[in-house]
């Protein structure tokens, strides 16, 4: 039975470590790298001086709440593809191993609705996913009506905070 106690650290309380019997479970976060979101996570064991590791049961959810199956896994430097094998191998006491996460989820994701790793173990919920890329609206231009027969036509319209900027083109 793993009892687990949570650790809240980083902005607005966000959960990045989970503690159980084994050892540490660190969130490092998830980010976008050649078109595809991943997620790094260490774990330290503390429990032993050594043992074997292996992550079994991870899963990835979309915000929409869809299961997304990992598609590659990256474990102490090592690659593993989706083949019924689970990352992992021996590690030691004090020595945090680290595990990158190929998703799935595409790269104009924003956040990660759940990260859920070695049999529920560790879990992270609504994760910020950083660089994350969101299609830029199609730049249009606007055109108003002024009295007098004036129009503007309104280009390069960028937002800044709750501020929008724009070049106006005036014509009569």
């Amino acid at each position: 039975m793993a009892v687990a106690a949570l650790v809240l650290v980083g902005a607005a309380g966000a959960q990045t470590k989970i503690s159980t019997e084994e050892g540490d479970y660190q969130l490092l976060g998830c980010y976008v790298q050649n078109k595809q979101v991943l997620c790094d996570v260490t774990f330290t064991l503390t429990s032993e001086n050594q043992k074997s590791k292996y992550y079994q049961n991870t899963s990835v959810f979309s915000t929409d709440g869809t299961e997304v199956r990992p598609i590659e896994f990256v474990y102490a430097g090592k690659v593993h593809k989706d083949s019924g094998v689970w990352p992992g191998g021996t590690i030691y006491k004090g020595i945090p191993v680290k595990l990158t996460i190929m998703t799935g989820l595409a790269a104009t994701s924003t956040s990660v609705r759940a990260l859920i790793l070695d049999n529920g173990n560790a879990r992270w919920d609504n994760i910020a996913v950083r660089s994350a890329t969101v299609p830029a609206p199609v730049a249009a231009p606007a055109t108003i009506n002024i009295a007098g027969n004036w129009t503007a036509a309104l280009t390069n319209c960028k937002q800044n905070g709750a501020t929008v900027v724009c070049i106006a083109t005036l014509r009569k």
